[in-house]
């Protein structure tokens, strides 16, 4: 993908428009029924937008690294560090949204998602592992991405998706004599029992260490192997917990609170907004750019309990503040992994801009109701009615 001199700010609603629309405008793929017709003209498409936008991911993540190590860091401002630090969450949460479009469904990307501290890409073998990856994406019916460069892939080095024989999964990329032993001991046929003799040859060969780093491979092609266990057959062994685990279908249909908030977002042009959605969210916008953190959350608690002495009473109780806790910014998102990408919801591609990096960020204030939905039950049985509550504008 070419670089040039626009900004973060100005290019990001086209990579949003392009993460929710890999395939263009093309009218050829405007229906699912369309698209089944087209299908082979459909995936390369799709494929080579996500690789574009994947390998752009990439380099802007490695330059912002370059920068970290660069003697003439220390001469800008902490907040200058503070604000690359950000743009390098935005490009992880662009190689999320990647990562969700090709694994389509929330319990998978939970199942990959560990939430470790991400590594340095530059400590982390890139020269190698690109070249896995352009090898894989060569390929116009695979798709392959680093899974270090995203916040919420945490389970081998590169996720493969093929649809012409290439490897397809989880992949590790390991390369040294060690590591070339170790495979050639894990891939040749038979079982580990079977291979005893040639174990202990490697032991004396490459001593303790050699050693450490044939268990640390075991673990990572044991984590692998279990999570896609659970992808292919909806149960086996959680990596994360150990327990047994089994995938149910939901019949119920998935909904979301995105059309409510972005109506509430396009109010709060003409001044603050207060509004509980399904009678547990709530939320508070004020574009006021004057106003703190702390003001904010002052004046959104103070909003919120002039409606609701209830709530008040509870966090006070709870919490011994008479401010209410936890509140959580909209664009808090980027640093939530296993969270759908704010880049994939249902708003303007500029309304996300502003939010991440404009007038909107810091602004959209929300609080999950715990009292509401913890005595919802109780309230249905007593009023008969499910417990309703206006809407608070």
């Amino acid at each position: 993908m070419p670089k040039s001199n626009v900004t973060i700010q100005d290019e990001l609603p086209s990579i949003i428009r392009r993460l929710r629309q890999p395939a263009c405008t093309d009218p050829r793929f405007a229906t699912i029924e369309s698209i089944g017709t087209h299908r082979l003209e459909f995936v390369p498409r799709v494929h080579e937008t996500w690789k574009q936008l994947h390998y752009r991911a990439l380099d802007e993540l490695l330059n912002m690294e370059k920068a970290f190590r660069s003697p003439s860091i220390g001469h800008f401002p902490r907040e200058f560090a503070q604000f690359l630090r950000y743009l390098m969450a935005v490009w992880r949460r662009v190689n999320d949204a990647i990562a969700w479009s090709m694994l389509g469904e929330s319990h998978v990307i939970r199942r990959f998602c560990h939430r470790k501290r991400r590594p340095a890409l530059l400590e982390a073998n890139p020269r190698s592992i690109r070249r896995v990856l352009d090898d894989l994406n060569a390929d116009p019916l695979t798709v392959a991405i680093w899974n270090d460069a995203t916040s919420c892939l945490d389970v081998g080095d590169v996720t493969s998706r093929s649809l012409s024989g290439k490897p397809n999964g989880i992949l590790e990329v390991k390369e040294g004599n060690v590591n070339n032993k170790i495979a050639d001991l894990l891939y040749s046929d038979g079982d580990l029992e079977s291979k005893v003799p040639q174990i202990e040859a490697f032991a004396t060969t490459h001593g303790q260490s050699g050693m450490k780093q044939l268990e640390r491979t075991l673990r990572q092609e044991q984590r692998a192997a279990q999570t896609m266990q659970i992808l292919q057959h909806d149960r086996g062994i959680d990596p994360i917990t150990g327990e047994e685990m089994i995938v149910h279908e939901t019949m119920i249909p998935d909904d979301s609170y995105d059309g409510t908030l972005a109506n509430i977002i396009d109010r709060s042009g003409k001044g603050p907004v207060l509004e509980c959605i399904d009678r547990c969210l709530w939320v508070f916008i004020d574009r006021d750019g004057a106003k703190g953190w702390h003001d904010l959350v002052g004046a959104f608690s103070a909003a919120v309990f002039r409606h609701s002495p209830a709530i008040q009473k509870w966090v006070r109780e709870r919490c011994q503040t008479d401010l209410l806790r936890p509140v959580v910014p909209l664009d808090a998102n980027l640093f939530e992994p296993a969270s759908l990408p704010i880049l994939l919801r249902a708003f303007e591609p500029e309304i996300i801009r502003d939010v991440l990096l404009g007038s909107l960020k810091r602004r959209i204030l929300l609080y999950f109701d715990w009292l509401e939905v913890t005595l919802q039950p109780f309230a249905m049985l007593v009023s008969g009615n499910g417990g309703s509550c206006p809407v608070v504008r």
